[in-house]
C-alpha cells in the first residue's frame, strides 16, 4: 500500500506578506489591471472571485458526472476504488464546453456591427404601392359611409305602418252600423242573462 504523497504550500514571498490580501483577490487586481482598469469599487474584486469559484464549482462537478457516465475515460484505467470518479481532460474539456454554450454567448465587436448596420441599411425599403391594405368596396355601400341609405329605409317603414293604421281604422268604423249592430246584440245577451229591470222588480 502505497503512503499518501504530502502536498507541501510554497514558502509566501515578501509581496504576499506585505500585502495581506488572498492571493485570489490579488490575482484579480492584477487581471483588472492588465485590461487597463484602474478604478473600481472594493467589491468587484469579490464577486469577481465569487464568480470564479462558484464557475469553477460547476466546472469540476460536470466534470466528475462526465466521467462518471465514461465521456471522455482514460485509455488505461487505475485499480483502485475511485477510479471511476478521476477527471479528466477530456471530460474537464467537455463541461468548459458545454457552459460557453449556455452561459457565454460570443458576440461580434461594436465595429462590426455598424459595419453589417450600414450594409443592411444602404438596400432601401420598397415604395408603398398607392393601393395598399384590405381592399373595401365604395363608400356608398359601407355602413360606416356618409352616404348609406337606413335612414330612408326607416322613414318607409313608418310610412307604411301609418297607412295601416289608418285602413284598419276605417274598416272598423265603416258607416257606424257595424258598431251599433254590435251593441244591440250585447245588449239582448245581457237582457237574456239578467233579465230586464221590470221583471226584477216584479219578483
Amino acid at each position: 500500500m502505497e503512503a499518501p504523497q504530502s502536498t507541501t504550500q510554497p514558502a509566501p514571498t515578501d509581496e504576499e506578506k506585505s500585502n495581506p490580501k488572498p492571493r485570489d483577490a490579488r490575482l484579480i487586481h492584477a487581471l483588472l489591471s492588465a485590461q487597463g482598469v484602474t478604478a473600481y469599487q472594493d467589491r468587484v474584486p469579490v464577486m469577481l472571485v465569487d464568480f470564479a469559484y462558484r464557475y469553477t464549482r460547476g466546472v469540476l462537478s460536470d466534470a466528475a458526472a462526465l466521467s462518471a457516465e465514461g465521456y471522455g475515460a482514460p485509455e488505461v484505467h487505475s485499480k483502485s476504488k475511485g477510479a471511476q470518479d478521476d477527471i479528466t481532460m477530456t471530460s474537464l474539456r467537455l463541461a468548459v464546453a458545454s457552459r460557453q454554450i449556455s452561459q457565454f454567448q460570443p458576440s461580434l465587436g461594436k465595429p462590426d456591427l455598424s459595419e453589417m448596420a450600414v450594409d443592411t441599411n444602404r438596400a432601401g425599403l420598397p415604395r408603398v404601392d398607392r393601393e395598399f391594405g384590405v381592399r373595401l368596396p365604395g363608400e356608398r355601400h359601407l355602413f360606416t359611409g356618409s352616404g348609406f341609405g337606413v335612414p330612408e329605409e326607416w322613414e318607409e317603414d313608418m310610412v307604411v305602418d301609418e297607412e295601416e293604421v289608418v285602413e284598419g281604422l276605417e274598416t272598423a268604423e265603416g258607416d257606424g252600423s257595424g258598431i251599433l249592430d254590435d251593441q244591440d246584440m250585447d245588449e239582448d245577451e245581457f237582457e237574456e242573462v239578467m233579465g230586464t229591470d221590470q221583471k226584477m222588480g216584479g219578483t
